[in-house]
Formats: C-alpha cells, structure tokens, sequence
C-alpha cells in the first residue's frame, strides 16, 4: 500500500507540474497566434479560473487528488483552450480590420458560440457518461471533467470578454 500511495502521489506532482507547463505553453502560443501580449494574456484566464475553482471545490468537498482527478486540469486545460482559441482569435481578427472593439467582440461570440455550446455540450455528455462507472477515479474523472467543461464555457463567455474589453480600458483602440 505505501508503493501505491507514493506512486500515486508521483502521478499526481507529475500531473500538475505538467499542468504549469501546458499553461506557460498555450499562453506563449497564444502570443503568438495572436500578436497581442494584452489579448493573449486575457485568453488565458478563462482557462485557468475554471481548473483552480475544480481543484478548489474537489478540496471543499473532500474529493481527494488522486491519479484520476489530477489529470483532469490537464484534459480540460486541452480541451477548453481550444474555444478560447476560436473566440479570441476571431475578436483579434476583427479588431485587425478596423471594428470597433465591443463590436468586434460581438460579432466574434455571434460566430463562435454555436460551435462553442455543442462542443462542451458533447463533451460534457461524453465525460459525463463515465459518471456511471463503479470505479471511483472514473467516476470522479468523468464528474469533475463533465464540470470543468461547463466551467470553461462560462468563463470563455462571460470572462474572456469582460477581460478583451477591459485590456486597453482607458487607452484608444487601435
């Protein structure tokens, strides 16, 4: 028992020092992608607030990191980024030809947010479907991820954009 403790722990500093590397990675892509350290840096806060609020509430409610639940900062890191992506980068598109910033956002989310609510939709369902297994690491995998994916969604929707609009707040917009 204590070489499956201690190797689990492994797993789980493992996970999450590959975790900081995810998020220092997608956040130097993302300056790049989007030629803006202002713009990339408000993407890659909505993909960071759901997975510290998951691994939050996992703490409050007893939910112990273990091999199962580490991983799942890293899946939805994966997975969530992937919609900030598309919204960020249609903003920044738009605000490259001349659109107003608000305006630019809005017709941003107006493009992006159907494939953006039926991919956390399906993924959600997917994750979601591991809920039913016996297996507590798969059951607690399929939950958290099955949260964090709605999580994100709401953050890509409601934070990101307070976040693009507030990153030049006082300064005229290019």
């Amino acid at each position: 028992m204590y070489e499956f403790a201690r190797a689990e722990d492994e797993i789980a500093l493992g996970q999450i020092r590959g975790l900081l590397f995810a998020g220092i990675a997608i956040g130097f892509v993302l300056f790049v992608a989007l030629k803006s350290p202002s713009t990339a840096l408000a993407s890659v806060v909505p993909n960071a607030v759901p997975i510290l609020f998951t691994f939050g509430l996992m703490g409050f409610v007893g939910i112990p990191l273990d091999a199962g639940t580490v991983v799942v900062g890293n899946i939805a890191l994966g997975i969530a980024v992937d919609d900030t992506i598309h919204l960020a980068s249609r903003y920044s598109e738009l605000k490259r030809t001349g659109v107003d910033r608000a305006q630019a956002l809005e017709h941003a989310i107006e493009r992006v947010l159907p494939a953006l609510l039926m991919t956390t939709l399906a993924v959600g369902i997917g994750f979601g479907a591991l809920a039913l297994s016996e297996f507590r690491f798969i059951k607690n995998l399929g939950l958290l991820t099955a949260l964090v994916m709605g999580i994100c969604l709401v953050a890509d929707l409601v934070l990101l954009p307070a976040l693009l609009l507030g990153s030049r707040k006082g300064r005229k917009s290019p």
